[in-house]
C-alpha cells in the first residue's frame, strides 16, 4: 500500500529532471479501473482532479522537500498519510513572476486516505487534501490569481495548455480571467449557481 501511495506523491516530490510536459496519465497501472478521487472537495470518477492538482503544483514551483509527518496503515487496503512539501518558486506562474531576490518557500501541507483494491492491488480511491491556493497566497501570489484558480474551467484551460507543452510564463492571468468571467457570466444569465 505504501509503494501505491509513493508513485501517486511521486510527480510532486523534488526531481532532478522534472518533465518538460506533464503527462496526460499520470498513473497508468496503479490505477482500479472504477477510480475515483476527491481532492480539496473535487470529487471525479478518474484522475482528472489529482492530475490539474499536479499540473498546477509543479508547472511554476518546483519540490526542493518532501517530509512525511504521519504515515499510517489503518488496514491492509487502507492508508492514511500527513507531510508537507516544500516548493520554490521557479519561474512566471499565471503572471506572477518570481521575486529576484527573495526565495520564498511555499509549504504544502496535505493529508490524505488512499484505499486499495483487495483483489487487484490498485488504488480505487484517494482523498487528497492541501491548501493549495493558500499556500501560493501566503508566499506572495497575488490575490487576483485567486478567482482564477478557484474556477474549474481556468484550471482545465491552463492544465490543457500545459498538457500540450505550452510553457506555464505564456499563460497570462488575462487569458483564464476571460474564461473564469465568461463562465461566471454566462451562470448568472442563465440563473446557474
Amino acid at each position: 500500500m505504501t509503494e501505491l501511495w509513493d508513485t501517486v506523491l511521486h510527480p510532486l516530490l523534488p526531481s532532478d529532471n522534472p518533465p518538460h510536459k506533464p503527462p496526460a496519465d499520470l498513473y497508468p497501472d496503479i490505477l482500479h479501473k472504477d477510480f475515483e478521487c476527491v481532492v480539496n472537495g473535487t470529487k471525479a470518477s478518474g484522475q482528472g482532479p489529482l492530475r490539474d492538482f499536479t499540473v498546477l503544483a509543479t508547472s511554476s514551483f518546483a519540490a526542493s522537500d518532501h517530509v512525511r509527518h504521519q504515515h499510517v496503515l489503518l488496514r491492509p487496503d487502507v492508508l492514511f498519510t500527513t507531510g508537507t512539501i516544500r516548493l520554490r518558486h521557479a519561474r512566471t506562474f499565471i503572471s506572477w513572476t518570481r521575486p529576484v531576490q527573495e526565495d520564498i518557500p511555499i509549504l504544502l501541507p496535505y493529508s490524505a486516505t488512499a484505499v486499495a483494491d483487495a483483489n487487484t492491488e490498485q488504488l480505487r480511491t484517494v482523498h487528497f487534501v492541501c491548501p493549495l491556493i493558500a499556500s501560493l497566497l501566503k508566499a506572495g501570489m497575488p490575490a487576483k490569481l485567486r478567482p482564477v484558480l478557484l474556477s474549474p474551467d481556468s484550471v482545465k484551460m491552463f492544465c490543457s495548455l500545459r498538457g500540450i507543452g505550452v510553457k506555464p510564463e505564456i499563460i497570462t492571468y488575462n487569458a483564464l480571467l476571460g474564461v473564469a468571467v465568461r463562465t461566471a457570466s454566462w451562470g448568472q444569465a442563465l440563473a446557474i449557481k
